[in-house]
């Protein structure tokens, strides 16, 4: 990835990787004062994890007025639904009211309509996204849940997932359900005060998969492939459930400020939020409350566990990452440094997909 970082503009050249949008993260004048031009026309390709980061950072500087240089999406097909709508960014270049231009001229009008144009639910070759899961509250109740997740597995290969033992099916669906419920329970809530928001999950089926030299993602895929298993994979399936909204630690905390300054602060906030029973709803009263409060990220844990799963939460400046490679790890493991600030919170799942009916390797 070549990144050109030059006055408030951001170039990039070839792949866009989340080392490199981490780069860009960094920079102070684009987290408090926003970036003014934003060049995607020579993107060949969206690494894992790198496409969410940049919708989030989207909306920052969505906010100070951006200009964003793309491609001819021509019908919106081949190459531009493989970089822009797969990876999330096109949402996000429609949600927040970019300026959205290609050589040609402004194409704003025409993104917002293949984006906003009432569809909330786009599906391809592997993959599905489902937006506006702010509003979608039916997708809370466990029954109604499980029968949307039959309509949307087929795309990725899991639409025996109905054959699967009881215990493994519940803990799979619980923990995409969870993650999708704190979109609803927190991310737009107090103190969150932006204008515009996207929220969205995401599916996808990879055949293999590539991660960074010695990066978290990186050393879990290693060793998977170490362990002998590998060659029983049906490939690997990838959840992302993404927002915008205000963070874990602005959340629990109710601090708009809690951004700025010693990292420790935020820490402490995110950590309260990630304890069993720990959640704010009970304090703000600002959500609804169903079955007993604040035992989500402990039922994420389970299916975690049980699918040998990699997993990276994404809020604030703070990174955390679970690596089912590991044996029984004991929860997220947050990162050593601060990163830049990444508005939201993101929930990034990596698992083998050894049978459709998600058997629990021996």
């Amino acid at each position: 990835m070549s990144v050109l970082i030059e006055d408030k503009s951001i170039a990039v050249t070839g792949r866009l990787t989340e080392p490199g949008v981490e780069e860009i993260l960094r920079e102070d004048a684009f987290l408090w004062e926003g970036a003014s031009c934003l060049d995607l026309r020579k993107v060949n390709h969206v690494a894992l994890g790198a496409g969410w980061r940049l919708g989030n950072a989207i909306s920052i500087w969505s906010q100070h007025g951006l200009r964003a240089l793309v491609p001819d999406p021509g019908d919106f097909s081949g190459n531009w639904f493989r970089l822009f709508t797969k990876s999330g960014i096109g949402h996000a270049l429609a949600a927040h009211g970019v300026r959205v231009e290609t050589d040609a001229g402004d194409i704003s009008r025409e993104i917002e309509r293949y984006y906003r144009g009432g569809r909330r639910e786009m599906t391809g070759t592997n993959n599905v996204i489902v937006c506006d899961l702010d509003r979608r509250i039916e997708l809370r109740d466990p029954d109604v849940f499980a029968d949307v997740f039959g309509e949307w597995s087929p795309y990725v290969g899991l639409q025996q997932i109905a054959a699967a033992p009881k215990v493994n099916r519940i803990s799979f669906l619980a923990m995409i359900r969870e993650a999708i419920g704190n979109v609803y329970d927190h991310a737009y809530r107090s103190p969150f005060r932006g204008a515009s928001r996207l929220s969205y999950v995401s599916l996808r089926r990879y055949k293999k998969l590539e991660a960074q030299p010695g990066s978290n993602l990186g050393r879990y895929l290693e060793a998977t492939a170490g362990s002998g298993r590998a060659e029983e994979s049906l490939g690997w399936i990838e959840i992302v459930v993404v927002d915008d909204g205000c963070g874990m630690a602005a959340r629990q905390s109710q601090a708009t400020d809690i951004y700025c300054g010693d990292p420790g602060r935020e820490d402490e906030a995110m950590l309260a939020a990630l304890e069993s029973g720990g959640s704010i709803k009970p304090s703000t009263k600002d959500a609804i409350t169903h079955g007993d409060p604040g035992y989500g990220f402990t039922y994420i844990a389970d299916g975690l566990r049980r699918f040998d799963a990699y997993a990276e939460l994404r809020t604030g400046r703070r990174g955390l990452f679970y690596d089912g490679s590991q044996g029984e790890q004991d929860g997220f493991i947050i990162s050593e440094e601060a990163s830049g600030l990444m508005p939201g919170t993101v929930l990034h799942v990596i698992f083998p997909l050894r049978t459709g009916q998600l058997q629990i390797p021996l």
